[in-house]
């Protein structure tokens, strides 16, 4: 909401009011809707409690971490996590709810196998692994969390607005900059041309080839300037984003079925397999994660003390 504010502020003009508006609910739909959003009935379903423990309630601990030590260094190093719970008015509460990211890389390799009864070497597999995980939007309750999330997904599409107006922007000064530089070379080339010496078939050529890349280059620069000129159309770069939200933000299931190796379990398979039930976010054209909301129990967070000891040593 605060980023419907700001732009509210900046508008000034009803008719562009309205569409913010109009443009924001959008989004507040998808990021708050029936893909992100559950009722309280459901939110047991659809949290996770995270603990260094060999099982995070229906997931086994080793399909998403490699050891329990990943685990603690998780919880450790998030330092949202430890404000939370160091916060005085959360000074009673025993757990706190999050949303864990993490990167999932898939490989393709010849592994041992069991093909009909009988062991094999050469087996090709698809190996499972999830890395850089991190804790964020930590509440003290699911809703909040999700409300937290919802609000960084907007103020992340918020940023790519900006990085529009700015990569125009910065494209507009380049080309004001290569109008200069033409035109000087097309006046030299003039100058020459009235000259003693003249100009042979080469120059005229290259002083028709100037002039159509002036051209070119000043109806490009006008666009670029027009798009920037007023309030309005810099908002128009925020609402192009808004109008489109299926361009900038899914949310896909992922489901997986992995052993305690880390390969892939075709369905139906009789062999022993994690099910993983999780969810692939994707924002923008860079960031591309799975997401799982956690819960997170005071006990389980490590002293700070022992993490400033576990620097020194590996400093040391």
């Amino acid at each position: 909401m605060l980023i419907l504010i700001k732009l509210c502020r900046l508008a000034r003009a009803q008719t562009n009011l309205h569409v913010i508006s109009n443009r924001f609910q959008t989004f507040r739909r998808i990021a708050f809707g029936s893909r992100l959003y559950e009722t309280r009935s459901h939110v047991e379903m659809n949290v996770v409690k995270l603990t260094k423990e060999q099982q995070l309630d229906v997931i086994d601990r080793n399909a998403l971490f490699a050891t329990s030590a990943d685990v603690n260094a998780v919880l450790g190093r998030s330092s949202e996590l430890r404000e939370f719970f160091e916060a005085p008015v959360n000074a009673a509460r025993a757990e706190a709810y999050g949303l864990l990211g993490m990167f999932k890389t898939e490989r393709h390799v010849l592994a041992p196998a069991i093909v009909d009864g009988m062991l094999r070497h050469d087996v090709s597999q698809t190996t499972v692994n999830f890395g850089g995980h991190k804790l964020i939007a930590v509440a003290g309750d699911y809703h909040a969390c999700r409300l937290e999330v919802g609000t960084r997904i907007l103020n992340r599409l918020a940023v790519l607005a900006l990085e529009r107006i700015t990569a125009i922007g910065e494209h507009a000064v380049a080309l004001e900059q290569r109008k200069a530089l033409l035109a000087a070379r097309l006046r030299l080339l003039n100058l020459r041309k009235g000259g003693i010496e003249g100009l042979g078939d080469e120059g005229a050529a290259e002083i028709v080839a100037l002039e159509k890349e002036l051209k070119t280059a000043s109806g490009e620069h006008a666009e670029a300037k027009a798009s920037l000129s007023t309030l309005a159309t810099r908002l128009g770069h925020v609402t192009s984003i808004l109008d489109a939200p299926a361009d900038y933000l899914s949310l896909a299931k992922l489901k997986l079925r992995l052993n305690k190796m880390g390969f892939k379990v075709a369905p139906g398979s009789e062999e022993p397999a994690s099910e993983l039930k999780l969810h692939e976010l994707s924002m923008g054209d860079g960031l591309k994660a799975v997401i799982l909301f956690v819960r997170c129990q005071r006990a389980e967070l490590p002293p700070r003390e022992s993490l400033l000891a576990r620097a020194a040593r590996e400093i040391l």
